[in-house]
């Protein structure tokens, strides 16, 4: 008779929306410095303190991500112009053009 396997830890980057984890697994999975998930926080990620560590829970962790993904998709959309010649490719009439 075997013994009970063990459980293997979630993959690095996965999450799940219904799991609560401390802020270090969330570092672990995602490969983060300390720093970046000071500015991860600042930039909106929820956490919960209990006692003196910081947890995270799955849909937080999702909805972060969806919220800084529309954020970047947006501001990529700033430097495109519609209608302008070579939008798609990246070419300009002009060499010397300049950004808004």
């Amino acid at each position: 008779m075997k013994g009970k396997q063990p459980t293997p830890k979630p993959s690095y980057g996965s999450i799940s929306a219904g799991e609560v984890m401390p802020m270090t697994e969330f570092q672990r999975r995602f490969g983060l410095a300390y720093k970046s998930m000071r500015e991860a926080q600042q930039q909106g990620l929820r956490t919960i303190t209990l006692g003196r560590r910081k947890y995270v829970l799955g849909s937080d962790v999702l909805a972060f991500f969806e919220k800084l993904a529309a954020i970047q998709d947006n501001d990529n959309q700033q430097y495109k112009t519609p209608g302008a010649v070579g939008a798609e490719t990246g070419q300009g009439e002009s060499a010397n053009e300049t950004l808004p």
